[in-house]
């Protein structure tokens, strides 16, 4: 499914398909923002003002706007501004495959202080 931000400010429409967005751009949304393509993709979703600013300065640069990132300024709730999210969600992934069968019971996680792993399937029940 193709997912489309449209956005509209006053009588001006801008969109973009999230499937558009190349690598180059989505570098150079990073540096614009500090934030990862998941961070963003997900803040769509969660009406993140950097995330909104950010495809929102995408998607006119692609009809030819030519201001930096940091001079985009505008009012999110003055009534002018509208951000339709068309399609699926941004943080829509595919499912997950399921574990092989004789490939041990380990999965890796991230945590935020490092890697590690953790055992897979129920935690043991304390004996008491």
């Amino acid at each position: 499914m193709v997912l489309t931000l449209r956005f509209t400010h006053g009588d001006q429409v801008h969109q973009i398909d999230f499937q558009t967005i190349t690598v180059n751009e989505w570098i150079e949304l990073e540096n614009a923002t500090g934030a990862t393509p998941p961070m963003l993709s997900a803040g769509i979703e969660m009406r993140s003002a950097t995330a909104t600013k950010a495809f929102y300065w995408l998607a006119r640069r692609r009809t030819g706007a030519t201001e930096l990132f940091n001079d985009l300024d505008f009012a999110l709730l003055d009534g002018t501004f509208k951000v339709e999210i068309i399609g699926g969600k941004p943080q829509d992934k595919p499912a997950a495959k399921p574990a092989k069968a004789g490939r041990g019971n380990v999965r890796t996680t991230r945590a935020s202080t490092g890697q590690g792993s953790t055992p897979a399937g129920p935690s043991p029940s304390p004996t008491t």
